[in-house]
């Protein structure tokens, strides 16, 4: 197995961080039981086994507050950028409440601006307004860019720019809903030594991505209703500045239905039609996956059964086009302190264009191939528990077959680029780790959550460019009552590439980007913010040649009305 000189160290860090925690949780006082509301408004719930299925939650709008996603999964990694997430004060409320209330103004806004440190410049606004109790509609922009980046100062400077708008139509017992949106991203490709980008032109080391998206939707709001469903159109279209595009039209589907309180049939569907490369050299790509199951409960204890049925045709492929795989789910539920779950799996994992291009934007346009991942099997268990009114716990074991499974490594040609590299035969990867999220009273809320990865690859030396470590912490506390202060600290370990120049493998700094956020709420609806990012202030590489920024800021103020 490759990969795994570091696997004692990290999985004594684990273990000891489980077990600290686990034992700082039991010390505490008991208090009564409120919601774990972190940055990312997410929240760990520990439910007994009841007779519900996962039904289909009511649409609601996306507020368009774009968070820091740091969740690494094994098909995607991102790279890490300059952070912003930031709370407005009471703009940002949910349009669509169906139980609004007289209070509520059918008019929300606010607009964020501010500005940092590497001539960065910061914009973003939002408005929804409720034009009567069927329609919504809202739209959001957002400005984010550095002038200057970490190396040679401008060479080294990005700029993200978007725009969306959305709008729902609420009928008896469903809603019509569509979205249509516009992103642009820039990149330089500033992976050169010093003295190579002195004597390079700036506008020809440009990689600019230009993202079209729609999305059309309709789905059942009322969840008591026995059938439910959920229908979708997406249509997306990607180019760049080099030749590079994709076109993907989807459809995607679920359906619920409940024949009684103890047995549920469910169907996933999505259908993709899919055009990669450049303009004289078009890959057509399919992609078709139905995930039948069927659900039983039966007091403390469910199963659920089903099988994958998936189709693509990726022509360089040599593995059927039709694939199978099974499912089988459960969970028993011993005491509130501890259910035990478990499974079996597989499925086709759809890549594309659009999802690398934004977890690597310097990818390399020339010999680009994209194979979708064949996830052959999973099997994963897993304890989970209410330790008492604050603490709630997940800790989890998989072991993943792949194939196709991809990597990012540096071109042999030009090692400032990167290419997909991919594990053409059966790879696996064991990943062991957990979560918990600890919530004292209301104003304290933590949720740590840390990984493992093990890897057993055939066709590759090493997993280029994915951790085999990681450990996400994050902590929010509001000391007085107009002051919310937000703690995130993140850490990849075990990154490692191949250095074309050198014609060896180069083992990349661990990452640790700890960053503080704080909104202050001046009056009702006028605040100001910092952030202040990558405080340990190191130029850490999440990909070779590629030093981000240094300890960098964000100062600003956001004017918001309506509740």
């Amino acid at each position: 197995m490759t990969g795994m000189q570091n696997q004692p160290f990290l999985l004594k860090i684990l273990l000891i961080g489980l077990a600290w925690a686990f034992c700082s949780g039991q010390a505490e006082a008991q208090v009564d039981d409120k919601e774990i509301v972190v940055e990312k408004e997410r929240e760990i719930k520990i439910k007994p086994a009841n007779k519900s299925f996962e039904k289909i939650a009511p649409i609601k709008p996306s507020k368009d507050i774009e968070t820091l996603n740091y969740q690494y999964n094994e098909a995607k990694f991102a790279p890490i950028p300059l952070k912003i997430s930031l709370n407005a004060p009471k703009a940002d409320a949910d349009l669509n409440d169906t139980e609004a209330t007289e209070d509520d103004l059918p008019l929300r806004a606010y607009v964020r601006a501010g500005g940092g440190n590497y001539g960065t410049t910061y914009l973003e606004g939002d408005f929804q307004h409720r034009f009567s109790e069927k329609l919504n509609y809202g739209f959001n922009f957002r400005h984010l860019a550095a002038q200057n980046g970490p190396v040679a100062q401008g060479f080294s400077g990005f700029s993200e720019n978007s725009v969306k708008a959305h709008a729902k139509y609420f009928l008896d017992n469903s809603v019509l809903s569509a979205e249509i949106s516009y992103r642009r991203d820039m990149r330089r490709f500033y992976g050169y030594d010093l003295a190579t980008l002195a004597t390079l032109d700036k506008a020809d080391f440009r990689q600019v991505f230009n993202r079209f998206e729609v999305n059309l939707n309709h789905a059942t709001t009322d969840v008591k209703k026995a059938f439910r469903h959920s229908l979708g159109l997406n249509f997306n279209l990607l180019g760049n500045n080099r030749d590079l595009s994709e076109n993907i039209a989807g459809l995607l589907g679920k359906i619920e239905y409940d024949f009684s309180e103890e047995l549920q049939f469910k169907l996933d569907a999505q259908a993709f039609v899919m055009q990669f490369g450049q303009t004289n050299s078009k890959i057509n790509r399919n992609f078709v996956q139905l995930k039948p199951s069927v659900r039983y409960t039966w007091e403390k204890f469910w199963v659920e059964g089903g099988v994958n049925l998936a189709y693509d045709n990726d022509v360089l492929v040599v593995d059927k086009n039709f694939k199978v795989y099974p499912v089988l789910k459960a969970e028993y539920q011993l005491a509130q302190a501890l259910q035990i779950y478990g499974g079996v799996s597989g499925e086709l994992q759809r890549t594309s264009l659009h999802d690398f291009s934004r977890q690597n934007p310097f990818l390399n346009n020339q010999n680009l191939f994209l194979f979708h991942t064949n996830q052959t099997l999973e099997l994963k268990g897993g304890l989970k528990g209410k330790l008492n009114q604050s603490l709630t716990y997940d800790a989890n074991v998989s072991v993943s077959n792949y194939k196709y499974l991809p990597f990012f490594i540096n071109s042999g040609q030009d090692s400032a680029k990167f290419q997909l590299l991919y594990d053409f035969e059966t790879s696996q990867i064991v990943r062991l780790g957990g979560e918990l999220a600890y919530s004292p009273n209301p104003l304290w809320q933590v949720r740590w959550q840390a990984y493992y990865y093990g890897y057993n690859l055939k066709t590759i030396a090493e997993p280029w460019h994915r951790p085999n470590f990681t450990s996400n912490l994050l902590a929010t506390t509001q000391p007085i009552e107009k002051l919310k202060l937000n703690l995130d600290l993140q850490i990849l370990a075990g990154l490692r590439a191949y250095n074309f120049i050198s014609n060896r493998q180069t083992n990349l700094q661990t990452i640790a980007d700890l960053s503080l956020k704080a909104d202050y709420l001046v009056l009702d609806n006028f605040s100001a913010f910092l952030a202040v990012n990558n405080i340990l202030g190191t130029q850490y590489q999440r990909f070779l040649y590629y030093p981000t920024q240094s300890i960098n800021f964000l100062i600003g103020l956001t004017y918001g009305f309506g509740r």
